[in-house]
């Protein structure tokens, strides 16, 4: 009887402690709102790393692809005078072989020279157009990112393309070279500012005239 009333007293004795565990196992609503706005934050912050290293991927490899199109355009580039050389020499060879009248008729050696440099032109266009390469169109309004004003003219209308000077060529959205173009002047006030440029002239004379006589 002694034995059981002891054991007894054990277990009654033990009970506070694992209440007491029980208490401080539990948290307060503050501190648990406070880890799940942490966990919240962690969350959002991988996401954002996430986000940034995928950017970066996409910015990497633009700037990879960038880097091979400005290799491809520099060695297109001496091709792009060749063109031009082609061209030239075929207009020059058209001019100069061209009959002088119906008996007439071209030479032997200068009818292969024009028809193997027409092959070479030909086949060099045929290059350009499988690399993607192609002529800037110079139409309407200059577009500053592919065309170069050299000089403006008069009679047209004003702002758009009067003439192409050089042509220029484009590699996808590239630009291997500008077009140098010729634009319409604005001619009205073109007149205007001749007018001004008179009427400074008159008022610089009539200085002029007025501190000679203040002398005399």
């Amino acid at each position: 009887m002694g034995k059981e009333n002891s054991k007894d007293q054990a277990k009654t004795n033990a009970a506070p402690p694992a209440a007491d565990e029980k208490k401080k196992e539990s948290k307060p609503p503050a501190e648990l709102d406070a880890l799940r706005a942490k966990i919240i934050e962690y969350e959002n912050d991988l996401k954002r790393l996430a986000a940034e290293f995928d950017n970066y991927k996409k910015r990497a490899e633009k700037e990879k692809s960038a880097a091979r199109m400005h290799g491809k355009a520099e060695a297109f580039a001496p091709f792009i005078d060749m063109a031009e050389t082609f061209e030239k020499a075929l207009e020059h060879a058209e001019k100069k072989d061209m009959p002088a009248g119906p008996n007439s008729a071209r030479p032997a050696g200068d009818k292969a020279l024009h028809e193997g440099i027409h092959l070479l032109h030909k086949k060099l266009n045929s290059i350009f157009a499988a690399a993607g390469v192609r002529e800037i169109e110079c139409r309407g309004a200059p577009n500053h990112a592919f065309h170069e004003v050299m000089l403006q003219v008069s009679g047209g209308p004003a702002g758009e393309i009067a003439q192409v000077l050089r042509k220029g060529y484009v590699m996808g959205e590239y630009v291997l070279r500008p077009a140098q173009v010729a634009v319409y002047m604005n001619e009205e006030k073109s007149e205007e500012k001749k007018e001004e440029k008179v009427e400074e002239k008159k008022n610089d004379k009539g200085a002029e005239n007025n501190g000679a006589a203040n002398n005399q």
